[in-house]
């Protein structure tokens, strides 16, 4: 995922492993490939109140303000505010898809079309799209919020 200076890794599944740990890379692309100054790295776990480490993800997506890690099943979307710290809890919100929506939220991917990011399923779930440029925050844990 790129959002115009950085390259976001996002975390997949580890099938089987049950130490995984989920841990999302970025690369800055203003630096050297090889320079391990360039790289920074952030424990998901770290950022969603000690939710478990063994977070996967389907994806990532780019609304031209924020970084989005896609759920790849019951994990949590994330969204990162690149004008915060990488590795600050407060640059980072997240919400729970059956939370918001009453469905699993598995997800294949997701696409973004200028105003709304469609969380693609992955399963038998509906499609769930956000209004993202709705000045809000992530929806809360209420059903609806700002999906539909």
């Amino acid at each position: 995922m790129f959002d115009g200076r950085y390259v976001y890794f996002i975390p997949a599944s580890a099938e089987g492993t049950s130490t995984y740990r989920c841990i999302i890379t970025r690369h800055d692309t203003q630096g050297s490939f090889t320079d391990t100054a360039s790289w920074s790295v952030v424990d998901a776990a770290t950022l969603t109140n000690g939710a478990s480490s063994a977070m996967r993800f389907s994806g990532g997506a780019f609304d031209g303000r924020y970084i989005y890690m896609i759920p790849d099943f019951s994990e949590p979307l994330m969204r990162f505010d690149p004008q915060g710290s990488f590795a600050a809890p407060s640059s980072w919100t997240s919400v729970d898809i059956f939370d918001v929506t009453g469905e699993i939220g598995e997800c294949a991917g997701a696409a973004f079309d200028g105003r709304y990011l469609y969380l693609i399923p992955g399963g038998l779930a509906g499609m769930f799209r956000f209004d993202a440029r709705d000045a809000g925050p992530l929806p809360s844990a209420i059903k609806g919020g700002s999906f539909y």
